[in-house]
């Protein structure tokens, strides 16, 4: 058996040479895998290139860069528009009344009157009067949307001067205000206190006493424009004698002669200054001589 010969020291350097090439040659390829793979997702600083199919999307390599930087296995959740928050204000809240004139008249001391709510949210509410003779009941609340709500309205008739009356009321609420007015009439008729006829018989015939005073006490809340008698001598004809103050409101008149026996109803008639009458009789009895 033959020996190998031993290798000459060439030999050796030789192949230590071509292991060491392809070491460099496999280096180079894989750098410039590296280098092809880093360019297609780094984004472009200038005009990208254009292809047959058009410009290039640059929205896919800035997308494959981000995800490149992140790291493996991490995904990125696409971005969402902003939420916007919207606040709705309410409208103002717009009230009105039924009636604009609350007329009671001569003879009403009570009456109805409707808030309505015809625009906009709920809203609180206050209705008053300007006189103290006028109340409200309720005289506040909260009125809903599309709403009407029922007040009742007085006036005190007991302490009303005679004549016109008039006042107002006021609506409020927070976004405005609204009015009516109220007016009423209170007539008073004068008051006969105690109607006498001194003395309370006279005679016919040429006898005394043939006449009589008659008087009484006059009374009205406002002023007494003329007081008189109204009487008949003969049954008849109705004769009109006028009486005169005499003080503290008491009216004097005298009345007569008369021409026929009986009895005579006399009325005592008053007038105050708006028109108003009131009355109330006395009897007179006439006799013959004796």
């Amino acid at each position: 058996m033959s020996e190998r010969p031993p290798e000459s020291s060439s030999d050796s350097d030789r192949g230590e040479l071509l292991r060491l090439g392809v070491v460099g040659l496999v280096a180079v390829v894989l750098a410039l895998i590296g280098f092809s793979v880093a360019s297609r997702f780094e984004p472009s600083t200038g005009p990208g290139p254009v292809l047959a199919g058009g410009p290039v999307d640059t929205t896919t390599s800035t997308t494959a860069t981000t995800l490149a930087s992140l790291g493996p296995g991490t995904s990125q959740a696409p971005s969402s528009p902003q939420e916007s928050t919207t606040t709705t204000t309410a409208a103002p809240a717009t009230l009105s009344l039924s009636e604009e004139i609350l007329d009671f008249g001569d003879g009403e001391d009570s009456m109805q009157l409707q808030i309505s709510n015809t625009a906009g949210g709920s809203a609180g509410w206050e209705l008053t009067a300007d006189d103290p003779l006028v109340t409200v009941e309720p005289s506040s609340g909260t009125i809903e949307p599309a709403a009407t709500f029922t007040v009742s309205v007085s006036i005190d008739r007991s302490q009303l001067p005679e004549g016109d009356f008039e006042a107002s009321l006021n609506l409020s609420w927070p976004d405005g205000e609204a009015s009516a007015g109220v007016v009423a009439a209170f007539e008073d008729n004068p008051v006969i206190h105690n109607p006498q006829a001194s003395p309370g018989t006279v005679q016919v015939g040429g006898c005394s006493p043939s006449q009589t005073t008659v008087s009484a006490r006059v009374r009205d809340s406002s002023e007494v424009e003329r007081v008189i008698a109204r009487w008949s001598s003969n049954g008849s004809i109705i004769r009109e004698t006028a009486m005169n103050p005499v003080g503290n409101d008491i009216y004097q008149g005298v009345i007569g002669p008369y021409e026929v026996v009986g009895s005579d109803t006399v009325k005592v008639v008053a007038f105050d200054v708006r028109g108003n009458a009131g009355g109330a009789s006395v009897t007179v009895t006439v006799t013959a001589c004796a």
